[in-house]
């Protein structure tokens, strides 16, 4: 089991659901009404927001989305 489904696992049920659904929106390349945001210092890396919880992804050489970390907002998210 990775890190991230370690961490969706730990969510409260509301939450889990909140975020799976971001992440299959996210897979299926539909981002818009997303909070998304790219980060700076990074090509083609970006962040979605949901409460506390933040989804770092970035675009692959296709422009296909590659999560790479589901994480509880803090001081090292980013």
């Amino acid at each position: 089991m990775n890190k991230i489904d370690k961490y969706i696992n730990k969510l409260g049920k509301n939450e889990r659901v909140a975020v799976l659904e971001i992440l299959e929106q996210i897979q299926e390349g539909i981002i818009s009404g997303l909070d998304i945001k790219k980060l700076k210092g990074y090509d083609n890396y970006f962040r979605v927001r949901k409460g506390k919880t933040r989804i770092i992804f970035h675009l692959d050489i296709n422009g296909q989305p590659v999560i790479k970390r589901v994480e509880r907002r803090g001081d090292n998210t980013y």
